[in-house]
């Protein structure tokens, strides 16, 4: 449980729900609601996930209390699943289909192989065993079914009332993941049953397993990565200090290019004052308009603040009127700016001073 939230705050409300949800029908399927081994046994698990994770969480939930940062209901609704999600899919083999569907949010198909499969292993139950399997397995996929469809169809925003984490989230339609999962594991009870009944029954499972890997093929597009820049080459053997790279995009629809700073800082690991997240800080929204021009003076004040130290400037980004001014400004306050390295895209300055 640990490991899954840390990795993911979406999979951690997952597999909480599903730990809960499993708890509940064990106890019911096998009468543990009075015994007390079973609950001390299931407290003790819970104490170390929460233990684990709480050093992890606690940051998101000091910023949820002390800013209002939450996910709107309205905001879920905008990002829910709708029937023609659970019909929609991104593999060659169902592209056919999708000309014909309605409008839909979210690619949930699990497969001709799962949904077949998994829906008559509901009713080729043979063993107790399997029996409570069906009974974990089929009820988390009509629970995270329900709750894909969002705040309008009610469980979802019983449980966004109810438990606080449910306010960080902001697409539903991911709870369709799960509704794959449990039918994939219905579907393997079905195969149990059938293939038991047949000769050569390693090689048509086998068979199955191809058609259910191939129904959901898709082209992986890896592209090739970018060697390292120069300018970023010489700055990870530079004295540490913050970083500013330009152009610093000011735009709400344009945010998201910061992300572009972000991942190659991993190549120098200095500080940056770029950055893009869900969540953004009033003091960017505040600040972003004064930055996006440097060098001025009023952006030189403002990092003077924050003591940054390098400024590295991304040509290509500039139309050629902007480029011009950019020249322009860098000429302006060339007494504060030492030029380290340049190249027909990329210009990287350390800040050496700072107008008055």
């Amino acid at each position: 449980m640990a490991a899954q939230a840390i990795s993911s705050g979406y999979y951690g409300v997952f597999v909480l729900l599903m730990v809960g949800f499993t708890v509940c029908v064990m106890a019911t399927t096998r009468g543990l609601w009075v015994d007390p081994r079973y609950w001390t046994a299931i407290a003790v698990g819970a104490v170390v996930a929460v233990l684990v994770v709480g050093p992890l969480f606690v940051p998101y939930e000091v910023l949820q209390r002390t800013t209002g940062f939450r996910r709107s209901l309205e905001e879920a609704t905008r990002y829910s699943a709708d029937w023609s999600s659970y019909l929609a899919s991104s593999a060659y083999a169902h592209a056919w289909v999708l000309p014909y569907l309605p409008p839909w949010t979210e690619v949930n198909f699990p497969g001709t192989v799962a949904t077949v499969f998994g829906v008559a292993g509901i009713f080729l139950v043979r063993s107790p065993r399997n029996r409570e399997i069906v009974f974990v397995y089929g009820g988390l996929a009509l629970l995270f079914c329900w709750l894909s469809f969002g705040p309008d169809a009610g469980l979802y925003a019983v449980l966004y009332h109810a438990v606080p984490i449910f306010a960080w989230l902001r697409v539903p339609g991911r709870f369709g993941l799960v509704v794959v999962f449990g039918l994939s594991v219905l579907a393997g009870v079905a195969l149990t049953s059938l293939l038991s009944r047949v000769r050569y029954q390693s090689m048509l499972g086998a068979a199955i397993a191809v058609v259910a890997a191939g129904e959901l093929a898709v082209l992986l597009d890896f592209r090739q990565v970018s060697p390292i820049a120069p300018a970023y080459q010489l700055l990870s053997t530079l004295p540490r200090g913050p970083v500013i790279e330009m152009p610093f995009y000011y735009r709400g629809v344009d945010f998201p290019q910061h992300v572009k700073y972000m991942l190659a800082s991993t190549a120098h690991w200095m500080p940056l004052v770029n950055g893009y997240s869900d969540y953004i800080p009033v003091d960017v929204l505040t600040n972003v308009m004064t930055l996006a021009p440097f060098p001025s003076r009023a952006a030189f004040k403002l990092l003077e603040s924050g003591g940054v130290r390098y400024a590295v400037f991304h040509m290509y980004g500039y139309n050629t009127e902007n480029r011009n001014d950019v020249l322009g400004r860098l000429k302006e306050f060339a007494p504060y700016l030492r030029q380290l390295y340049v190249d027909d895209e990329t210009q990287l300055y350390e800040i050496i001073g700072y107008p008055p």
